[in-house]
């Protein structure tokens, strides 16, 4: 073989490994993006579902240390109980849940107590029936950033240095405890 054949085959085996290369990491970042969104769906979907509970009780808050029960139990028999929600995609399979209910709301009677801009669901690794605060929070997504949902019914992407600045107390009320 000469020697110029040599090189270009050389060559050649070196783009089609960057090519190569390229389009694999196209495709991850395309799946942790897609990953990001059904994580964003899914607590969206949580959120409706807390929403649609208070209305039905009397703007009660399901028990907090069985959240996700109450909201499965609570759907109607023309919807199965979709536990599958319960669960962000960047979180360990082996986890039920990967959210957290904001243990700040433990004492609040209805939902006309909590202002529309307070932390109710956040990304955490408790597992199922998860209730916790700012310690509990975590990170999945590139940044590092998490979903959080507010008591309007509002999701937002917030990076995790600024988790603290968000409102974890439903009220201005003194007897109500932060949870950190």
């Amino acid at each position: 073989m000469k020697k110029s054949k040599k090189i270009a085959l050389i060559v050649l085996t070196s783009l089609l490994a960057v090519v190569g290369f390229c389009v694999i990491s196209s495709w991850r970042s395309a799946q942790a993006m897609a990953d990001e969104l059904n994580c964003c769906n899914h607590i969206k979907d949580l959120a409706v579902a807390l929403l649609i509970y208070e209305n039905d009780n009397n703007d009660a808050f399901p028990p907090l240390n069985k959240w996700c029960d109450a909201l499965v139990a609570s759907e109607t028999n023309q919807t199965p109980p979709r536990t599958y929600s319960f669960r962000c995609p960047s979180a360990s399979a082996k986890q039920a849940c990967g959210f957290s209910i904001n243990a700040n709301l433990r004492n609040v009677k209805d939902r006309t107590q909590v202002r529309d801009d307070t932390v109710i669901l956040f990304e955490s690794d408790g597992g199922w029936n998860s209730v916790g605060g700012l310690s509990n929070a975590v990170a999945r997504h590139y940044g590092p950033r998490l979903w959080v949902a507010f008591a309007d019914g509002t999701i937002k992407d917030v990076w995790l240095k600024d988790i603290g600045s968000l409102r974890w107390l439903p009220t201005t009320n003194t007897s109500l405890l932060e949870v950190k």
